[in-house]
């Protein structure tokens, strides 16, 4: 499962060397909703060409064997924190089911403690309240928007931290566009970049 190997991971690396010896990659965490790993040409579909996910594997740590929840707003919160999702009080995508608690450790608070730049850019959907927002769990920047699904993909509405400001152009090259400025700004130093 991927939460628990990245999450394991990284807070053994982080924790069981001394300062001297800790390496501190970078990590762009990219999730996509409804696709499958079938879905990739690289993965052995021979329908659907997708040069740039091939590259991306073959640069990439792959974890070949996982188990996700197959609606959204659990997974996120499986992948963020390394827990089954109901211990988040996630258990669906409305109604308030998809809020995760804000007393959850993220991997994004966890590499803050360890001076991490982190970032998440595009849908959140943990969790639209004060105390759930990707700002008060763990990441230092915040464009997209908090909720499960958009009505509109041009110029469009999204939280920037805590402010509200439009967007020029389609969504998904909008949030990549915020996504590698963070990138850019953050080069010299260890930094996670969430993609979703």
């Amino acid at each position: 499962m991927i939460p628990i190997c990245l999450t394991g991971l990284t807070i053994a690396s982080l924790s069981c060397n001394n300062e001297t010896t800790i390496t501190r990659p970078n990590i762009v965490l990219i999730l996509a909703d409804d696709m499958g790993w079938g879905d990739v040409n690289a993965n052995g579909n021979n329908l659907v060409e997708t040069p740039v996910l091939n590259r991306l594997k073959s640069e990439s740590l792959s974890f070949e064997r996982f188990y996700v929840c197959p609606l959204s707003a659990p997974t996120r919160a499986e992948m963020l924190t390394g827990r089954y999702f109901l211990r988040t009080g996630v258990s669906s995508v409305t109604r308030g089911y998809e809020n995760m608690r804000g007393d959850e450790v993220t991997l994004a608070e966890v590499l803050k403690e360890n001076r991490y730049a982190t970032g998440c850019f595009g849908k959140w959907h943990n969790g639209r309240y004060y105390l759930q927002h990707p700002n008060r769990q763990g990441f230092d920047e915040f464009v997209g928007f908090p909720v499960g699904h958009l009505g509109y993909y041009f110029d469009a509405w999204f939280l920037h931290n805590d402010e509200e400001k439009q967007s020029s152009g389609y969504t998904s090259d909008y949030f990549t566009g915020q996504a590698i400025d963070f990138i850019e700004r953050n080069r010299e130093n260890p930094f996670l970049c969430y993609v979703s």
